[in-house]
């Protein structure tokens, strides 16, 4: 007995030391290490004084069993403690699950039950002075179990402190001495190294030596120092999502932001696999495969929201060659991506905007020097004294319709700028709507015949029409918007019919429409069908010329009435506009005439006026289908008094104008093919010649012309305008000379810049002329190509 109490009395004196321990890992939990160390050195204090007062205590006592059972559950602890306390100083949080803790908990628990239930059972409490003397089953697990809790934890501290390079060789050096003085005082004592004097179990004093150690280590020489925190701290709060996995793929750690990112938290995905956490987000796993991948732009859906991240896989090593895992690295560019598509968008509306600039340019080169060209050239032809009477009331409604055009073209312009500064305001009046469709329904009519489209139905829907529908409102713009519609109508449609009215609408608004059989509206020009200078074809094709600006502006003197403007439309099958004004009644106005009584909604029979019996010869015409019907040229001579019984040729070679030139020449024994879509220029172009009896044929397309040149034909020259339906000029040229290289051409251009003639000039044209065409340039050009056709 006085041997316990002498051996009782250092353990005590030790326990109170450990006490001590305990109170300084309590005072430094809140830094890494801490709660772990003090669950440890806890464990040891309570092994300790259990272990000092069952020393004391006499073998007789009553209760000496109950304090050796708790002690014994202290021995039991202590391998458990330290084999967490190793766990958590290697950084591997979030291990601790159902399935982990029964295997960590399983035979110390089972060796306690059986230290309770079981007599003699293998020595399980023994006294410490005789360990040597005990063995058995159960001792055999005990010790097996013991050394195996400390040889994994002393393992993987030795094996954390190597490989961090944030310790220090001072830190490494007393934190392995913590892990190994427990092992020295184990071997010496149980492989009797140490002499008989010291033949004692000197574990309780090595365990508080070992904890002394640790502490001194991890807290008072800061093993996890300023650095490792700042670290620590800097992940933490990275707006970055970081994700640490083994090379099992496994989470190891995750921040913050990528907790948000994935809607998870730390204590349930760390630990499981990498699947677990790109559960939601399956097309993830696809960057696992490879070690490392940079810039990988990656989508996180949630519901509705989607977020875009460039993703980072770094790979992680131990030296030089051993992987041990990867570092997942999010970093949010939805805000970036945002504003790639909002400056991918601008840029998209910017050069949509300088293409219909562009298309634009073009079509008012052509829209003003087309009549221009009209105005200029039988303004010429005015001068000379050979023109008869009725040739010249002819070209002076030639220029009255060029200048119209023009001042039209003019009004237009003014309007969109009037628009933009907001300088348009409507006027209000009385508006006899049955009035207003009859008048459209008469323009749209002569123009259709002017156009050649009489054979297209014009019809005003009269099934809801109100005779007596009178409102208040600006019967202009009305009038502007309806003939723009009407006016696109007849120009996109070739054949079927035209149909256009109002309604009242039941919401107190009066809705307009235009339907058509024409060309329709491909899908992909619906979002620009309304914008400046949109038009439904933007080449340089003339087939439907304009400027662009008609639908545009009618949506701006819409928007001005409080109305709205909108269309449906099926490409190759027609198109129905329709827009709607607020219905404003004006009860005091009575009309003075009944329109619809008085204004016969049909076509007007027209008479052609007896053709003389003298019939001047034709010139030659192409093989190909006229492009004018029989009824269509009739009613064209109809409208213009004294024309000649041939399609194109409209006067009379004995009255063409005489013009001289620079050598007196007949080119009678010539044949020349001028392609040109517009009929006043090929008038121009036709009555200058005319004094050179040279035989003319006209297409007016290119396909055209390629048919007759593919016939067999021969001819002098080619004039090709820039004014043709199916390609543009430099096209056109390089295809006429590709496939018919002998022939010369004259190329007509309004575009009268250095660039635009060398551009022609290098596809084969002999000559440029630009529009207005003059008429010595025009002749000099013939001439010339007569010549070389004779050489």
């Amino acid at each position: 007995m006085e041997k316990d109490l002498t051996y009782a009395l250092p353990i005590l004196m030790v326990s109170l030391i450990s006490a001590f321990l305990v109170l300084y890992g309590w005072l430094k939990r809140n830094t890494p290490m801490g709660k772990s160390y003090v669950m440890m050195m806890l464990v040891i204090t309570l092994w300790l004084l259990l272990y000092s007062v069952g020393l004391m205590l006499p073998d007789s006592s009553a209760i000496i069993e109950y304090f050796r059972k708790a002690e014994y559950l202290m021995i039991l602890a202590l391998p458990v403690a330290w084999l967490i306390f190793a766990i958590n100083f290697t950084g591997l949080k979030g291990w601790f699950k159902a399935k982990s803790g029964f295997f960590i908990l399983a035979i110390p628990v089972l060796l306690f039950i059986v230290s309770l239930v079981g007599k003699n059972s293998g020595g399980l409490l023994f006294n410490h002075h005789e360990i040597l003397s005990y063995s058995g089953f159960w001792f055999t697990i005990h010790v097996a179990f013991s050394f195996a809790y400390f040889i994994t934890g002393t393992f993987m501290v030795i094996k954390s402190v190597r490989k961090d390079p944030l310790i220090g060789t001072k830190q490494s050096l007393i934190i392995g001495l913590g892990v190994l003085v427990p092992w020295i005082g184990n071997i010496t004592f149980i492989f009797r190294i140490i002499p008989d004097i010291l033949a004692i179990d000197l574990s309780p004093f090595i365990f508080v030596l070992s904890g002394a150690l640790l502490a001194w280590g991890l807290f008072y020489n800061r093993f996890f120092g300023i650095i490792a925190i700042a670290h620590k701290s800097l992940i933490e709060r990275m707006s970055d999502g970081l994700v640490i996995v083994d090379n099992q793929n496994r989470v190891l750690d995750i921040n913050l932001a990528a907790q948000s990112i994935f809607r998870v938290s730390k204590a349930v995905i760390i630990g499981n696999a990498i699947e677990q956490l790109f559960k939601k987000q399956p097309a993830l796993m696809q960057y696992m495969t490879n070690q490392s991948r940079k810039n990988q732009e990656v989508v996180v859906t949630f519901g509705q929201q989607k977020k875009y991240y460039s993703l980072d896989v770094n790979a992680l090593y131990a030296g030089k060659d051993l992987f041990v895992g990867k570092l997942l690295l999010f970093k949010e560019i939805t805000d970036l991506k945002e504003t790639t598509k909002k400056w991918e968008r601008a840029r998209n509306q910017a050069e949509k905007a300088d293409s219909l600039k562009s298309a634009f340019l073009a079509n008012m080169s052509h829209e003003i020097k087309t009549p221009m060209n009209a105005i200029m050239g039988f303004s010429d032809l005015l001068n000379d004294s050979s023109v008869s009477e009725e040739e010249r009331k002819e070209f002076i409604d030639h220029i009255r319709n060029s200048g119209s055009d023009l001042l039209q073209l003019i009004d237009d312009l003014i309007d969109v700028s009037k628009l933009d500064a907001g300088q348009v305001n409507l006027r209000k009046a009385p508006v006899d709507l049955s009035k207003l469709m009859a008048e459209l329904f008469a323009r749209i009519n002569e123009y259709m015949i002017e156009a050649d489209k009489e054979h297209i139905d014009l019809i005003l829907d009269t099934h809801e029409l109100e005779q007596d529908l009178i409102i208040l409102a600006d019967p202009d713009r009305i009038r502007q918007i309806m003939y723009n519609l009407l006016n696109n109508a007849v120009k996109f449609t070739k054949q079927g019919k035209i149909e256009f009215g109002y309604i009242k609408d039941k919401d107190k608004t009066v809705k307009f429409f235009v339907k058509d059989t024409g060309i329709g509206i491909p899908f992909e020009k619906h979002a620009v069908i309304f914008e400046r200078f949109g038009r439904v074809s933007s080449s340089n094709s003339q087939e439907y010329s304009g400027t662009g600006l008609g639908l545009s502006l009618s949506r701006g003197f819409v928007k001005l009435f409080g109305g709205r403007i909108w269309f449906d439309s099926v490409f190759g099958k027609g198109s129905s506009f329709y827009f709607s004004i607020p219905l404003l009644m004006a009860d005091d106005y009575t009309s003075p005439v009944k329109t619809l009584d008085t204004v016969k909604i049909s076509r007007p029979e027209i008479t052609p006026e007896p053709i003389p019996d003298q019939v001047p010869e034709k010139t030659s015409e192409p093989d190909a289908k006229p492009d004018k019907s029989e009824d269509q040229i009739e009613s064209i001579r109809d409208h213009i008094k004294g024309m000649p019984e041939e399609a194109d040729l409209i006067f009379e070679t004995e009255q063409a104008p005489k013009i001289t030139m620079q050598e007196e020449t007949d080119f009678s024994d010539s044949k020349l093919l001028i392609i040109e879509f517009d009929d006043m220029t090929y008038l121009f172009i036709e009555m200058i010649l005319r004094p050179t009896n040279m035989q003319i044929i006209r297409a007016k397309s290119l396909s055209q012309g390629l048919n007759l040149l593919k016939g067999g034909t021969k001819l002098t020259g080619i004039i090709l305008s820039s004014n043709i339906p199916d390609e543009n000029l430099i096209d056109a040229c390089r295809s006429l000379k590709e496939k018919f290289p002998m022939h010369n051409i004259v190329a007509i251009t309004p575009f009268a810049s250095e660039v635009k003639r060398q551009e022609c000039l290098r596809v084969g044209c002999a000559n440029v002329l630009p529009k207005p065409l003059k008429q010595r340039e025009l002749l000099a050009a013939v001439q010339n190509m007569h010549k070389l056709s004779k050489i």
